[in-house]
């Protein structure tokens, strides 16, 4: 009789564990905090109606850190560069809505100040991602880019890994406007690690060994690394993959079946550098279109249902559709965008506007499926 009991018991853990792992699966990408304003509140609503485990938000470090650190440097940590003046008012308030919410958070750091980057002026709160420039590290900065990134790292891990237990370092590297910094320099990859990985890392484990440092956020697009596979992912594991607790890829393509296939190409590394099964990827974006619109809600639908049932969750565990809301009149978001703020009134005569697209309905309702209790032989 105990016996059966325990089996019982098995099974129900076994079962709740299978859950688990299928809701925690999906994801979102991403909450702008310091550009939601009034929407906030809502667009997080939003975000756990769905019915994702996991959200990424984003900080830019262009907006919380607008001067530079004053004073001397120290060997203290968080104070290598100086004393700082940080604003974390809005990360603050979208961390905590999406803890209140049930919401896991992953925090991506990004975007660093002109005055610590050398870039032209603007260009660190220019986020269109279109100007080369605007990744632009100098030669006479980077020295001290290294030593206030690392500062940042530290100190938004100290202030939010009880919340928010991993840190996605930076932002498609091998994208020109994200990562351009000046030359000369061996090789871009080790200048990568140089300038973002290693005094990143160190920040986030310093301030919290626990906290998982998230990276490279390689997108599939060949660029000015050359192919994303060879010259990005191949050496990033060869030689750093110790420095990623977990690997992240973006990827944009016409149908799931391509990014699927990206994907495997992936798992093949991790095979190759002895990283299959010791560390997870993750897939931080991914959408099947370029910005054309040339699909229906359904098939973008069916396309999300291919590439969720694809996944081997044993090396590949989690996967963030972006976006939530659409950037422009035709985008890829759950919603739509709207010309004007959306007003968080007490006063019914500002009601909150329907934004939600066919499509997030479709996305809830396949999530929900895919969370509930699953009938075993």
């Amino acid at each position: 009789m105990m016996r059966g009991i325990s089996l019982f018991l098995i099974l129900i853990l076994l079962t709740a564990a299978d859950l688990s792992a299928q809701r925690s699966k999906f994801g979102l990408h991403r909450i702008e905090a310091q550009f939601a304003g009034d929407a906030g509140p809502y667009l997080m609503d939003k975000s756990a109606e769905t019915g994702v485990a996991w959200i990424i938000i984003r900080a830019h470090w262009v907006f919380i850190e607008r001067n530079p650190p004053v004073g001397s440097v120290s060997p203290i940590p968080g104070r290598k560069s100086g004393t700082h003046a940080y604003d974390w008012s809005e990360i603050d308030a979208a961390v905590l809505a999406a803890r209140s919410r049930g919401l896991n958070v992953a925090l991506q750091l990004s975007k660093g100040p002109d005055w610590v980057t050398g870039a032209p002026a603007g260009c660190g709160g220019d986020l269109s991602e279109s100007n080369d420039d605007c990744g632009l590290i100098s030669n006479s900065k980077k020295d001290l880019f290294k030593l206030a990134w690392e500062d940042l790292c530290y100190n938004a891990t100290l202030r939010y890994s009880s919340q928010a237990p991993y840190f996605i370092l930076w932002n498609e590297p091998n994208l020109r406007p994200n990562f351009n910094p000046e030359k000369p320099y061996d090789n871009i990859v080790n200048e990568y690690f140089r300038l973002i990985v290693f005094p990143g890392h160190n920040g986030v484990k310093a301030a919290n060994p626990a906290a998982g440092v998230v990276g490279p956020e390689i997108t599939t697009l060949d660029n000015y690394w050359g192919s994303w596979r060879n010259n990005a992912v191949d050496p990033l594991l060869r030689f750093f993959g110790e420095w990623f607790d977990v690997f992240t890829i973006h990827s944009y393509n016409q149908d799931a079946f391509t990014t699927v296939s990206k994907m495997r190409e992936v798992g093949l590394e991790l095979v190759e550098h002895g990283w299959f099964g010791k560390k997870p990827v993750w897939l931080t974006e991914f959408n099947f279109r370029s910005g054309t619109c040339d699909l229906t809600d359904g098939q973008i639908e069916s396309q999300l249902e291919f590439l969720y049932d694809s996944m081997d969750l044993s090396w590949w565990t989690r996967s963030f559709y972006f976006t939530l809301t659409d950037g422009g009149p035709c985008g890829f978001g759950l919603l739509r965008s709207h010309p004007i703020s959306v007003r968080m009134q007490r006063d019914q005569r500002f009601p909150i506007p329907n934004l939600e697209k066919p499509l997030f309905q479709l996305f809830k309702n396949f999530v929900s499926a895919n969370s509930r209790e699953r009938r075993r032989p």
